[in-house]
C-alpha cells in the first residue's frame, strides 16, 4: 500500500511541530538555568520565544508565577535559593519569614529570600533570585547568628529564638498570624528553649510583647 504524498507531509508537519517545541523547551529551561531557577517574560521574549509557551509550561507544573511577569522553576529546592542569596550579598544572614520557613516554625513560604544586613550599607541585587533585605541596627543584627547546612554548605541564618524575637518586633509587616503559628509550633517543640528565647527577648527589648504571647500559647 502506497501513503498518499498529503498523509507523509502531515506526519512530516507534526514531528516537525513536537521537535520544534522540544527545542523551545530546552531553550526555556537554559535560560531559567542561567538564571539561578528564575526567568521574566522579557527575558524569554528577547530569545524570540512567545509567552504562550511560558503559559504551557506553568499550565503543566514545569514553572510557577512568583508575581506578574516573573517566573520560577517548580522543582527549585527550597535551600538553593538561600545559598545562591547569601552568595549575592555575602555578610547577609537569613531571616525573618525566611528563617521561620527554613526552621518550620511557619507554614508561610515567602517568595523572596529575606537577608538581613548593617544599615547604611549599599548592596545592588540583580533580578534574581528574588532578594528582600531588611536592615539591622547594629545590636540587632549581630545577635544570634548561627551555621546551618544546606547541600554541604554553611549558610549564615539567626537561631529560632532570635527570629522569633524579630519577628515580634517586625509582626505588623510579617503579620501577627504568622508570629502566632511561629511561637505555637516553637512552644511545642521538644527542644524548644524558653530560657533563651526570653533572654533573647530582653536583650532586644521585645521581652514584654514575647512573655504576653507565651501566656497565651504555655
Amino acid at each position: 500500500m502506497i501513503k498518499s504524498t498529503a498523509s507523509i507531509d502531515i506526519r512530516r508537519r507534526f514531528y516537525d511541530n513536537r521537535y520544534m517545541k522540544d527545542e523551545i523547551r530546552k531553550k526555556i529551561l537554559y535560560i531559567f538555568g542561567q538564571n539561578h531557577g528564575y526567568s521574566s517574560t522579557s527575558e524569554i521574549q528577547d530569545k524570540g520565544i512567545h509567552n504562550t509557551y511560558l503559559a504551557e509550561l506553568e499550565q503543566e507544573g514545569t514553572i510557577r508565577k512568583a508575581k506578574r511577569g516573573l517566573y520560577v522553576l517548580s522543582n527549585l529546592e527550597p535551600g538553593s535559593s538561600l545559598i545562591e542569596a547569601l552568595r549575592i550579598v555575602p555578610g547577609g544572614v537569613i531571616c525573618l519569614n525566611s528563617a521561620l520557613a527554613f526552621y518550620h516554625l511557619s507554614t508561610f513560604q515567602p517568595l523572596s529570600v529575606e537577608l538581613a544586613i548593617e544599615h547604611k550599607r549599599k548592596i545592588v541585587l540583580p533580578e534574581h533570585p528574588l532578594i528582600r533585605l531588611v536592615y539591622f541596627s547594629k545590636e540587632r543584627f549581630e545577635t544570634g547568628i548561627s551555621f546551618q547546612k544546606i547541600e554541604a554548605e554553611e549558610i549564615r541564618i539567626y537561631d529560632k529564638e532570635k527570629t522569633l524575637c524579630d519577628a515580634v518586633f517586625y509582626r505588623n509587616k510579617i503579620g501577627i498570624d504568622i508570629v502566632k503559628e511561629a511561637l505555637r509550633n516553637y512552644t511545642r517543640e521538644p527542644g524548644r528553649n524558653l530560657q533563651k528565647l526570653l533572654e533573647t527577648a530582653d536583650e532586644l527589648r521585645v521581652g514584654s510583647m514575647i512573655r504576653r504571647y507565651l501566656e497565651i500559647l504555655v
